[in-house]
């Protein structure tokens, strides 16, 4: 059954296998799978989640669908204050073509329709060729969007000439075509499957949509490659930014030259995001990182209680026979040696934003600072011993980061015997 809620803005009507299938996403994750009528084009799927007020909005990229953001979409801490959409575009999953053939105008038209459905701006997160869609939507319209962050964006076709896949493209654009459309599609969807399965840490709720993600990918139309052959040059657009719009590139990405990613940095209105160890799939491998930026928002000093009460429970949990030493000098450390206040500790505090956030939703509105220490530590043992990739690189930067400042005081070192940073 379709959420309730969801039959006013949006028309469902689509073939019983949709409706099953929304069945189903409803009764497992609390995801509901609706329909969006997008004029001149046809019928958008849109995948639905979260109770919050606040409209996210994500695009896939290519070759995906919007169950591509699945881990996204079940994170308790985003479900708790935003309310999530991200359709398949079309020639993508379910959603279906009516107008005769398929053009980059059509995929557009579709960010832009889910993005009037949610009634105030968005934040919105596009990825790969979804990137590229996403920011031409919101170059047409501004007022639609109050946040944008593109994820290692297909800007240009030039992005992927030194690629492999680039070349391939441009070599055998028939035999390309026909991997991309049943029966070999399914060939293709299974790759896609197995490559996002690897990258976000195959959890088990995520492993669960392995064969409805193959099944999506394998609906893919072959017309879709000719959308990427034919790709406009989304360069021009960020010279005229009108919304906050991040950049994040991926240091191992082997299809985009992130040269020239990393080049757009002085581009006023544009914030380009290195990630040092991330490839070309971030809302993949960096599923939690990107996470802790959408809900740092404005973070204010909202991340001072949370470093107080996990430099209490890391000092706490990892050393229990240490001598007795106050938080505060721990924490005075921690701010003199990591600059967590400036704007290099951006993406530091947002983490710590959003592992507040993830505990209050998961311990029924009680703060990581307001639990007791018992519930502080064994959240880090959690994060240690059975998090997420997100979640055990959290805890290694906080721990190392506590621990050096710790060993830094002469109290602690005299103690222990340990000659480190003075």
């Amino acid at each position: 059954m379709i959420d309730s809620r969801l039959r006013p803005r949006y028309r469902d009507g689509g073939p019983s296998v949709a409706r099953n299938t929304a069945s189903t996403l409803a009764d497992m994750d609390g995801i509901a799978s609706v329909f969006e009528e997008v004029p001149g084009a046809g019928r958008a799927r849109v995948l639905v989640a979260g109770e919050g007020r606040e409209p996210l909005l994500f695009v896939h990229g290519w070759p995906a669908s919007a169950r591509a953001f699945w881990p996204l979409l079940t994170a308790p801490a985003l479900r708790a204050r935003f309310r999530m959409h991200a359709p398949d575009l079309f020639g993508f999953g379910r959603s279906t073509l009516r107008a005769p053939q398929l053009t980059f105008a059509h995929q557009v038209e579709t960010v832009l329709s889910v993005a009037r459905r949610a009634g105030e701006p968005c934040v919105a997160v596009g990825t790969s060729f979804g990137a590229r869609v996403l920011l031409e939507a919101v170059t047409a319209a501004p007022e639609l969007f109050r946040r944008a962050i593109l994820l290692a964006p297909y800007l240009h076709r030039g992005l992927i000439a030194g690629s492999v896949e680039g070349r391939l493209l441009a070599r055998f654009p028939r035999l390309l075509r026909a991997l991309h459309r049943p029966p070999l599609s399914l060939v293709t969807g299974v790759w896609a499957a197995l490559f996002s399965l690897a990258a976000a840490g195959a959890s088990a709720l995520w492993a669960r949509q392995t064969i409805p993600l193959i099944a999506d990918v394998a609906r893919m139309r072959g017309e879709t490659l000719d959308l990427l052959a034919a790709l406009p040059d989304g360069r021009p657009l960020l010279n005229d930014l009108r919304v906050p719009l991040e950049l994040w590139y991926g240091e191992r990405d082997r299809l985009l030259d992130t040269r020239e990613l990393a080049g757009l940095a002085p581009l006023r209105g544009l914030t380009v995001v290195r990630v040092g160890d991330g490839g070309h799939a971030l809302h993949d491998s960096h599923a939690g990182e990107l996470a802790a930026a959408l809900l740092a928002g404005s973070d204010g000093d909202g991340w001072r209680p949370v470093l107080l009460a996990l430099i209490e429970a890391v000092l706490a949990f990892d050393h229990p026979a240490f001598p007795t030493i106050g938080v505060g000098p721990v924490e005075a450390r921690v701010l003199e040696y990591f600059p967590l206040a400036g704007d290099d500790g951006a993406q530091t505090r947002a983490a710590l934003v959003a592992f507040d956030q993830a505990f209050t939703a998961q311990s029924g509105g009680t703060s990581f600072a307001a639990a007791p220490l018992a519930e502080r530590r064994a959240a880090l043992r959690m994060c240690a011993r059975a998090g997420t990739p997100a979640q055990r690189r959290f805890y290694a930067g906080v721990k190392s980061m506590i621990l050096m400042a710790a060993y830094s005081l002469p109290e602690l070192r005299q103690a222990v015997g340990y000659e480190g940073r003075a």
